[in-house]
Order: structure tokens, then sequence, then C-alpha cells
């Protein structure tokens, strides 16, 4: 007979996809039967924006977006296109940066709400910078995880094809179990 399994901490990371999404319902079902803590965490990309993230910060983030440009500063920089040409580039990348702390905040509250609903009273959010492999390891040996679930596939399912995908590289990694959901 196997030993019952001790869930005291969740990780799931949340991406937008339809995927992390079922792997969000998943954990909450397993944190609220065990009473455990349920980590709801966001990697932000480093990457550009994609087509789909440009629509979206300028239909539901453009004040915000428009907030982070200093068009003021534009117009007083006569002359030098290169000048004019770095102020852009940076506030671009900004203006990205800001983006995609937008969404990777808006997610991981929605994210709360949802399992909170599901009768999960132990919730904490995080939203990290960096490779999100390697921060969702990070995070759960840093909380002591004794459980990551993840969605078998996010909103990069291209990259993953050709440079392995994130749940793979977990489940691989991970010193603590982890469950990939379809």
């Amino acid at each position: 007979m196997l030993p019952a399994m001790k869930v005291k901490t969740v990780v799931t990371a949340l991406d937008g996809s339809d995927h992390a999404n079922k792997a969000l319902d998943f954990a909450a079902d397993l944190a609220e039967k065990y009473g455990a803590r349920l980590i709801l965490l966001n990697v932000l990309s480093d990457k550009p924006m994609s087509a789909d993230e440009r629509h979206l910060a300028a239909v539901e983030y453009h004040s915000d977006v428009l907030d982070k440009f200093d068009t003021g500063a534009l117009m007083d920089v006569r002359g030098d296109p290169r000048a004019i040409a770095g102020m852009l580039v940076q506030q671009y990348d900004d203006a990205a940066r800001q983006v995609h702390q937008i969404i990777g905040h808006r997610l991981v509250e929605e994210a709360r709400v949802r399992v909170r609903g599901r009768g999960v009273e132990d919730i904490e959010t995080m939203v990290e910078e960096g490779d999100p492999a390697t921060r969702i390891l990070a995070t759960a040996k840093n909380k002591d995880a004794d459980l990551i679930v993840l969605g078998s596939r996010g909103l990069s399912d291209l990259e993953g094809l050709l440079m392995g995908s994130v749940s793979h590289k977990v489940s691989q990694m991970a010193e603590c179990t982890c469950i990939t959901v379809k």
C-alpha cells in the first residue's frame, strides 16, 4: 500500500492559455482538498510583444501605454534623428515591459478570484521575470513546494515544439512532484 501524499504547497504557472487555465482548476481542486497553500505564478516574457499583446496594449491598456511615452521629450529633440530613434526604442522597450507586467498582474489577480471562489483560502500571487522554466523551478524550491501543476502547452506553442516546452523542462528538473495537464 502506498503512503498518502502530503500536499502543503502547490505552485501553478499561468500564461493565459487554455491548458494553463485547466491546470489552474486542477491545482485549485488539489489545494482545496488538501488545505494546501496555492502559489499562482506568472513569468513575464522578455521577448518582443506578440501581435495579440500589441492588440491588448492598443485596446485594453492604451491609457497605460500612452502614459508611458514622453511625447514632449520627443518633440523637444530637434535635428538629431539618432537621438529621436534612441528615445523611441527606449520608450518602446519600457512600454512593452509595462504591458507584460500589466498582463501578468491581471492574470494572477483574476486567478486569485477564481480559486477563492472554489474554496481555496491560502493563496499567494507572484509575477517574476526571466526564463519561465527556471523561474517556476526556483519558485517551487524557494517556497518548498510539494507539487507543481502546469499546462502541457502555453501560448508559445511553436517555440515549444522547436526548443522544448516549459512543462517538459520543469517536469524533468523539478525536485518535487510535477503534474502536466492537457
